[in-house]
């Protein structure tokens, strides 16, 4: 297909995502993003666009396997959250301390939490060594106890039960 048939269709895939974001409808959101299977390198580009509105439904549907092959590198995707928590931190100098510490907390929780639904999914389709290394990432970026906490659920939902025991013993040492 030419460029501007691409452009049109990606749009419209992308808006209709959005009405669907909006509107809350989960199973049309991921019917969306399934539908896009059967359109070879451009359904799969597609599917990388959507991937943050699908990304929730796929590890509650326990679709590993998806999740590691659409988010590509996850350790850059997560050093790129990271960088933009340090980054707001010099555009917060406008706001009240109190402003500028509330949204520094939620930041981080941010990146834990997104971190969480990797960190599972790769411990999911077994590679126990990238998920223990993003886990070290995460508790060295913030080592508090909703970070240990949220990695810990996430590797029980997993059933790497293993890894939560490690990260358990990780934390009552920290």
């Amino acid at each position: 297909p030419d460029r501007g048939a691409l452009h049109k269709v990606t749009t419209r895939v992308m808006e209709a995502a959005a009405i669907n974001r909006v509107l809350g409808e989960s199973k049309r959101q991921l019917a969306l993003y399934e539908s896009l299977n059967a359109h070879g390198e451009i359904g799969l580009a597609i599917q990388r666009m959507l991937f943050p509105d699908v990304l929730d439904l796929l590890v509650q549907q326990r679709r590993y396997d998806d999740i590691v092959s659409l988010a590509g590198d996850v350790f850059q995707r997560v050093e790129t959250k990271i960088a933009q928590c340090d980054q707001s931190k010099k555009y917060g100098s406008t706001m009240n301390q109190r402003a500028r510490d509330n949204l520094a907390v939620y930041l981080k929780q941010q990146v834990v939490f997104e971190s969480g639904k990797y960190y599972e999914a790769l411990l999911g389709v077994g590679r126990i060594n990238e998920a223990h290394k993003l886990g070290r990432r995460v508790i060295e970026f913030d080592p508090s106890a909703t970070s240990f906490t949220t990695l810990v659920q996430h590797a029980i939902t997993a059933r790497a039960y293993d890894a939560a025991r490690e990260m358990v013993a990780q934390a009552e040492a920290t």
